[in-house]
């Protein structure tokens, strides 16, 4: 399990199960970078990687594999989708460490965005995805407050969402 990630929280159990580690690799791009491995729709392989720094003086802050299209893929799908179908409801997170602390909670139906934006890929897949409830829980931050505006006005006819408030950034 990721050694970054412990030390911001993060239980040794949800960074096994997600497969969480560090790269430690010399020559390797993800070198000095906490890596999160991301999979198809079905689970079935894994198209890419996102590398978090766990050097702050290194940028970029995150780094997914080369060719990668973050827009084509929710976080955590081929998971959530079971739970997600079969309570009919996804949650919605921006990034994958909330999707982390979901599961933490014991909430297996919750997908990232991969920052703020849903594309109509995304729009897509939770739409075949046979769900009726949306529950958006991004960052109580200005680009998480734009992230719900946007949500709500492009999939306010097909979903019934929900918008928690909280206090606190994340």
């Amino acid at each position: 399990p990721s050694e970054y990630f412990s030390t911001r929280g993060y239980k040794q159990e949800t960074l096994v199960n997600f497969s969480i580690g560090d790269c430690n690799e010399k020559g390797s791009t993800m070198y000095q970078r906490a890596v999160i491995p991301i999979h198809n729709d079905d689970g079935s392989k894994i198209v890419a990687y996102i590398g978090r720094t766990t050097k702050e003086y290194r940028s970029p802050k995150f780094l997914f594999t080369k060719g990668f299209n973050k827009r084509d893929f929710l976080y955590n799908y081929h998971i959530a989708i079971d739970k997600a179908s079969e309570k009919s409801c996804f949650f919605i997170t921006e990034g994958q460490g909330d999707v982390w602390k979901m599961y933490e909670a014991g909430v297996t139906n919750c997908v990232g965005l991969f920052g703020k934006d849903i594309s109509n890929k995304q729009k897509e897949l939770l739409l075949k995805s046979g769900a009726t409830k949306l529950v958006v829980l991004t960052d109580n931050d200005q680009a998480g407050r734009e992230s719900k505006i946007k949500i709500q006005r492009e999939l306010f006819r097909s979903f019934n969402l929900k918008f928690p408030k909280f206090v606190g950034k994340d």
